[in-house]
């Protein structure tokens, strides 16, 4: 199994682990005495979760990533950028139905999730001279887009397949001699 598909089962697993999670840690809190107000017992069992969701999701992906300075500073920023949509959704639930207080902690854990998750692909996707420099380094960089660094080996045309990008072979070997060390 590659590695990729192997990551992609993990992290539906660490999504359904923290979703299997969420009544037991709210039990532990709540019934064990820790929070005895049921909303402050949710908001808490949201941020338990949540860490759990953020760690298992972070060692699934380490590897895969390369962290810069930049890249660590915008993942810090998603976890509260992606409390946004989370927090809007709470807010109209409290104003459309004032007693779903409850409710409304349990959606918006919900919610900041995915958007968290959609914002780690964003914040963690390859950009272009990475995808090349990780090519070159496969071997496969010998003859790649310009545009996008997708290997343009043993293609009949010189069109990317993935960006769509088109070239003579003039232009497309004048790129490669530019990129190369």
């Amino acid at each position: 199994m590659p590695a990729t598909v192997a990551r992609l089962i993990l992290s539906i697993a660490a999504v359904l682990l923290a979703a299997a999670l969420y009544l037991p840690v709210f039990l532990i809190i709540e019934e064990g005495g820790f929070i005895r107000n049921d909303l402050r017992a949710l908001w808490a069992t949201d941020v338990v979760c949540g860490a759990i969701l953020v760690v298992t999701w972070f060692l699934v992906w380490r590897a895969e990533v390369s962290w810069t300075a930049g890249r660590i500073v915008m993942t810090s920023l998603s976890l509260i950028v992606a409390a946004i949509p989370a927090a809007a959704i709470v807010v109209a639930m409290q104003m459309l139905q004032p007693y779903s207080d409850e409710i409304a902690a349990v959606c918006g854990a919900m919610i900041w999730a995915p958007c968290w998750m959609g914002a780690t692909a964003l914040v963690w996707r390859e950009t272009r001279p990475e995808r090349a420099e990780r090519l070159k380094m496969q071997g496969i960089g010998a003859l790649a887009c310009p545009t996008c660094g997708y290997s343009m080996m043993g293609l009949k045309e010189p069109r990317c397949p993935e960006c769509g990008s088109r070239y003579t072979l003039d232009q497309l070997y004048t790129s490669q001699g530019e990129s190369r060390v």
